[in-house]
């Protein structure tokens, strides 16, 4: 093979190597569907002849913090396919008796996750705690208690 034709084939076939890698490059990962809601509101379920009063017929989640100084913060995230870790925008706030923060799910939340609770001293500031990792409630009615230590 005279040095011409040489230097074309390893042209050739170095651009055809770069544009096989860049195809089998993995594109960033994107949140599936399956997200909680932005905003979570109780759906009531129809009155029966037995029951007058229209109840929720999701589940809850529940932080319970000891020890908790004044004016902890706190914020759900779920987890994507690839590990990383994602705010749920209207899951977050003060607690709301100093120990606890409640959150109302819908049942088309039931069984999703992972999740986890982040504790910051303040809206945003310091991080002082981090759940374990946990699935949302399975069932109607069921109230899943996650703890966490200051």
């Amino acid at each position: 093979m005279n040095p011409k034709k040489r230097t074309v084939f390893w042209l050739v076939f170095t651009l055809a190597l770069i544009s096989v890698l860049l195809l089998a490059w993995p594109l960033p990962t994107q949140a599936g569907p399956n997200l909680p809601p932005r905003k979570p509101q109780p759906a009531a379920q129809p009155p029966d002849d037995d029951d007058k009063d229209p109840t929720p017929n999701g589940a809850h989640i529940v932080l319970h913090v000891s020890s908790a100084p004044a004016g902890v913060w706190t914020i759900v995230q779920w987890q994507d396919t690839a590990g990383g870790w994602h705010d749920v925008e209207s899951w977050s706030g003060a607690l709301d008796d100093g120990i606890h923060k409640t959150w109302w799910l819908a049942p088309d939340l039931f069984g999703k996750g992972p999740f986890r609770w982040l504790v910051y001293q303040g809206e945003r500031g310091k991080l002082v705690a981090t759940s374990d990792p946990f699935y949302l409630p399975g069932t109607e009615g069921e109230k899943l208690r996650v703890e966490v230590s200051l």
